[in-house]
C-alpha cells in the first residue's frame, strides 16, 4: 500500500548546525485513500559503534512538510494514488550539551570535537561516527504504521560553518549515506 524511505541530511550553514531527516512515504496503491489523519511516527538514531546512544525525533502534523491533500484545519487526508507526502524532523546540533535520549552529552563521547586539519583556527570536528537511521509513520488509524527501511548514515559533527572562502566545506567521509535497507 505504501512505499517509503529515508533521507538524512546535514545542514551546516551560517545560520544553521541540524541533522535533518526527511520521510517520504508514496501511496502505492491504484486507489485514493482519504479519512481524518493519525499521523504519529517517530525517528531513531542509532550508534553503530555504540547502540546506548540512541536519538528520537517524534513524528506529528507538524512535521509534514509537503502533502498535497493534507488540510491542516480539519486534519483530513486525500491521499492519491502515486502521491507522495514528504515529513522532516531535525536535531539541532549546534545544542551544548549535545544530549542523547539517555541524557548523555555526545560532545564529551562519541561525538567529540577536535581540532579540524583543515581550518585549525576556526572551528572543530569530530571523528565520523556511524549512525542506523530507521522509523516509522501512521498516516491513518485504519491502516498500519509505515515502517521505513533502514539507512547507515555516516556524519561528522562540525562545532561552527566557517565561510569557504577561509576553509573548505567538510565532505566525505563525513556526511554521506552508506547504506540503504530498501
Amino acid at each position: 500500500m505504501f512505499q517509503a524511505h529515508l533521507t538524512p541530511f546535514y545542514g551546516l550553514t551560517a545560520s544553521e548546525n541540524k541533522l535533518h531527516i526527511f520521510l517520504l512515504v508514496q501511496n502505492v496503491f491504484d486507489e485514493t485513500l482519504e479519512g481524518k489523519a493519525s499521523i504519529t511516527g517517530r525517528v531513531q538514531l542509532v550508534s553503530t559503534a555504540d547502540p546506548t546512544v540512541v536519538k528520537t525525533l517524534t513524528l506529528g502534523p507538524a512535521n509534514i512538510l509537503t502533502a498535497r491533500g493534507y488540510h491542516p484545519g480539519t486534519g483530513m487526508l486525500t491521499f492519491n494514488a502515486r502521491d507522495t507526502i514528504i515529513l522532516g524532523a531535525s536535531w539541532d546540533l549546534s545544542q551544548r550539551p549535545l544530549l542523547d535520549d539517555a541524557g548523555k552529552d555526545l560532545t564529551t563521547g562519541l561525538l567529540h570535537l577536535g581540532t579540524d586539519p583543515t581550518c585549525p583556527m576556526d572551528r572543530t570536528i569530530s571523528d565520523p561516527q556511524n549512525f542506523t537511521v530507521e522509523g516509522f509513520v501512521q498516516l491513518f488509524d485504519r491502516t498500519g504504521p509505515v515502517v521505513v527501511p533502514t539507512v547507515v548514515f555516516r556524519f561528522c559533527l562540525i562545532s561552527n560553518w566557517v565561510n569557504p572562502k577561509y576553509c573548505p566545506y567538510v565532505t566525505a567521509p563525513c556526511n554521506e549515506i552508506l547504506s540503504r535497507g530498501d
